[in-house]
């Protein structure tokens, strides 16, 4: 149920509070019977994933890059991270302390800072 679902939320690693929580349960579940609740999503969305290389395309990007990313997130590895510095000065890295996969949310204040300073110049 909700309730039991918002508990595990909160246990989690995801650090955006209570609100957003609820409003991933109110729009991102729907009810099945007997009162539990289950993501809306396709379970094959996943299916169609195979590793890409797009090394060869962000080597040829020139324009000024921000590529932000919250540092208790293990999605994007520290080898890729210094892989991505080293193409060039135009590709900044920035790692978000206290913050996972959605530094947007979880850390807003930080992420503006950030994205404010970078198109600042």
């Amino acid at each position: 149920e909700a309730d039991e679902l918002l508990a595990a939320l909160r246990r989690g690693p995801m650090r955006v509070g209570d609100a957003q929580h609820r409003n991933w349960i109110r729009y991102e579940t729907r009810s099945l019977p007997g009162g539990r609740v289950a993501w809306k999503y396709d379970p094959n969305v996943t299916q169609g994933f195979v590793p890409t290389d797009l090394w060869d395309y962000v080597q040829r990007m020139t324009a000024p890059t921000l590529y932000l990313l919250g540092a208790d997130s293990t999605i994007v590895p520290p080898e890729t991270q210094r892989r991505l510095k080293a193409l060039g000065p135009h590709i900044e890295v920035v790692s978000v302390p206290d913050a996972g996969h959605y530094p947007h949310q979880e850390t807003p204040e930080v992420f503006l800072a950030v994205v404010r300073a970078f198109l600042a110049g």
